[in-house]
């Protein structure tokens, strides 16, 4: 069984766009299949499909159980798994995660098309469905847009969004804030510090994602164009979890 015709794939009129999917959802999409087309048994899809197979197993062999932190990972997305009580099957992601799975596999799949009804799709892959991005600009991406909704949500029911909370003796949330909308350096340094936390990371990791921000406000000081190795040094400095020690060597 297969898709005849790949290219003209669009979600049908009631289903919602923007939904959290399971491992079987997104492989049966990602095939090109329409939203419950495969048939489903007891133990999941059971498809005679060779490409949804495949899909079907790498989406698995990417998927993390952290039973310690109670959740499942995803390339960085996560889905709550309290008491890890769930299986894998159970497991739901936005639209974006499998996305990351594809940005990992573009080489060996073309460019699904069900990807094309994606929140900012046009900035992640050319006309021709080539990748222009890394998933952990995607996931960055994702966590700015979550954090937008919030904001509007909230502001539609008259609520204050970013309280006088103290994150220091001197600096509040709504601080932070006012200073992300008026540098956009800073606000595109905290976007990438929530790809670090509690990570040791690579001075190539650090300027490929602070690259892929920076094409967005263009404030790279770089001669060449971009980021520039001082700013890629500063961010390391003071963002990036440092190993126990002094980072400059000891006192004297």
């Amino acid at each position: 069984m297969k898709p005849t015709d790949v290219s003209d794939w669009a979600p049908c009129d009631d289903v919602p766009k923007n939904i959290l999917c399971s491992l079987d959802d997104a492989a049966e999409a990602i095939c090109g299949y329409q939203p419950g087309e495969l048939y489903r048994g007891q133990f999941g899809i059971d498809a005679d499909d060779p490409l949804f197979c495949s899909v079907r197993q790498s989406l698995q062999n990417c998927l993390v159980r952290n039973e310690r932190e109670f959740q499942y990972e995803l390339f960085g997305f996560t889905w709550r798994n309290d008491f890890n009580a769930y299986t894998d099957d159970d497991a739901l992601f936005p639209q974006q995660a499998y996305f990351c799975w594809w940005l990992k596999n573009s080489r060996a799949m073309t460019f699904p098309q069900w990807f094309n009804h994606m929140p900012h799709i046009e900035s992640y892959v050319n006309k021709n469905g080539i990748p222009k991005v890394t998933a952990d600009e995607v996931l960055t991406q994702y966590l700015w847009d979550e954090e937008d909704t919030c904001k509007a949500t909230h502001e539609s029911d008259d609520v204050e969004v970013f309280p006088q909370k103290k994150m220091h003796p001197h600096v509040t949330v709504a601080d932070l804030h006012a200073i992300a909308e008026r540098v956009p350096a800073f606000a595109d340094f905290l976007r990438a510090a929530l790809l670090f936390l509690d990570k040791d990371a690579q001075d190539e990791k650090i300027k490929e994602v602070l690259s892929g921000l920076e094409r967005e406000s263009g404030w790279g000081t770089s001669t060449k164009g971009g980021v520039s190795e001082a700013q890629c040094a500063a961010f390391k400095a003071f963002f990036v979890k440092a190993k126990p020690g002094r980072p400059y060597g000891k006192k004297k």
